[in-house]
């Protein structure tokens, strides 16, 4: 007997959730139909696997003991009754559990019973109540949705008692809103197209080009939220999705920081991974050095405040520790790496901390010159992402070459080859003279007095401006 979507919401209850809802279904007011409880206790004694071995339809009627002939037609149909009834009590449990804990969605849905049944002062206290929720909350990619169809509950609650002169106020901030809202999702598409997502490009583009937003939100009666920056910024956003003009990711940046305090969490969260997301391509395109130390400066704002994951009590996620601690080291010092690593290492998921904290003194150590202390930090390292571990073969490489392990290097340069071969994602950044290449060079004319053709050098210097072992590959060319 196949119970997929009553399963899958059970999976998703913890053991505390389980027993708020056994006396959900056990209550008479929720539950006016036949007795739910032995199935629920059948169903939920799994939890929380529920192996599909374990509930068969047979095995799952012996224990119920609704039919005394078996597996047959008849009490396959009277099983499939009671799953039915049983989520749906699942799913209304899920709608009164989420209105009991969600404080907005709590006031939201009396504001609307209030305004059915006239009640019209108790739905606009609840609709003050709602304002209040999303203000101490903060701007997050809903906030415009909400605003707007709160004004027009509370709008039509003064149009129904005939005030009409409130009820036109009521809706002045709604262009605001609307548009706002719109801005928003036209950001999201393009951010979909970004990742290869199929969108209407060329209507969004259309649209993108058209709109002076600035001087729209000029005409917009303000609600002093924020809101039209936030407008203002997901509209450059959108420009910087289509075009990645330089000027512009400063302007998001600037924009971003002038705007933080008004943002809620998951917001700020947001935005910084949007533009390190940004800043990490364009390092990789365009300039490292220059993209990398205005990433590191946004790094450090977003730390200094505390923001560290979507919530404040979530910790930071170990890959992305380990991109920003690639980017401090190729433009500051070991000592201020160091600095950064123990105050914000702690904030690293626990279980993740002792890798993040090897795969950190690797190449720091390799920055302060302790190369034997980088090579044991590196092989300390293991399960690293794709990405990862394209990094960690080009520090490793530079490892053998400062130690001079010439033999291991030339098997690990053709592991790297491979490995690089393999992956098209990263094929294209070693075309046309990339690390490897580099590298080959320097151990041709290693412990030889010919030097490096000026025209070799500078074909190696201009490689080297989107790496981020930049700065130690320049290093070992300015040695020739």
């Amino acid at each position: 007997m196949k119970a997929s979507k009553l399963i899958t919401i059970l999976k998703t209850f913890s053991g505390e959730d389980l027993k708020r809802f056994e006396k959900f279904i056990i209550s008479p007011y929720h539950n006016s139909g036949r007795n739910l409880k032995p199935l629920f206790k059948a169903v939920t004694k799994f939890h929380p696997d529920y192996p599909e071995d374990k509930l068969s339809g047979e095995k799952i009627l012996k224990s119920l003991r609704i039919s005394s002939g078996g597996y047959n037609k008849s009490s396959s149909s009277q099983l499939a009754v009671r799953y039915s009834e049983l989520t749906r009590l699942a799913k209304n449990f899920l709608v009164v559990e989420n209105s009991l804990n969600n404080s907005f969605a709590y006031s939201k849905t009396l504001a609307e019973y209030y305004n059915d049944k006239n009640l019209y002062n108790y739905c606009r206290s609840e609709i003050k109540e709602c304002n209040r929720i999303l203000d101490e909350s903060g701007l997050d990619e809903n906030y415009a949705l909400e605003r707007l169809l709160l004004q027009r509950i509370i709008s039509l609650s003064y149009h129904r008692e005939n005030k009409k002169d409130k009820a036109l106020k009521e809706i002045l901030h709604i262009p605001l809103y609307a548009l706002s809202y719109f801005v928003t999702n036209i950001k999201v598409q393009l951010y979909s197209n970004h990742l290869e997502y199929p969108v209407n490009y060329a209507l969004l583009k259309k649209i993108t080009d058209s709109l002076n937003i600035e001087e729209l939100a000029k005409l917009c009666t303000d609600d002093n939220s924020g809101l039209k920056n936030k407008m203002i910024y997901d509209h450059k956003r959108s420009l910087f999705y289509l075009y990645e003009n330089t000027e512009l990711f400063w302007e998001l940046i600037e924009f971003y920081k002038m705007n933080f305090d008004q943002l809620s969490d998951v917001l700020k969260w947001q935005y910084f991974l949007g533009l390190m997301k940004s800043g990490t391509k364009l390092m990789s395109t365009r300039d490292f050095t220059l993209f990398a130390t205005q990433l590191s400066l946004l790094i450090d704002f977003v730390f200094q405040n505390g923001v560290f994951s979507f919530s404040r009590k979530e910790p930071l996620e170990d890959v992305l520790f380990n991109s920003i601690l690639r980017i401090k080291i190729s433009i500051e010092s070991p000592e201020k790496v160091q600095e950064f690593i123990e105050k914000y290492l702690p904030k690293v998921k626990p279980g993740f901390r002792e890798r993040t904290k090897n795969y950190a003194f690797a190449f720091l150590s390799f920055k302060e010159g302790n190369f034997t202390k980088s090579l044991e930090c590196l092989n300390r390292i293991n399960s690293s992402t794709l990405s990862e571990k394209n990094y960690l073969y080009k520090l490793k490489i530079a490892v053998f070459y400062e130690l001079k392990y010439t033999e291991e290097l030339y098997y690990l340069l053709d592991s790297y080859n491979h490995f690089i071969a393999n992956n098209t994602r990263f094929s294209k950044q070693e075309e046309h003279f990339g690390f490897s290449g580099i590298v080959k060079t320097l151990l041709s004319h290693e412990g030889k007095n010919n030097k490096l053709l000026k025209n070799v050098k500078n074909k190696m210097m201009d490689s080297i401006k989107t790496s981020d072992l930049g700065w130690w590959v320049e290093q070992k060319i300015n040695e020739f």
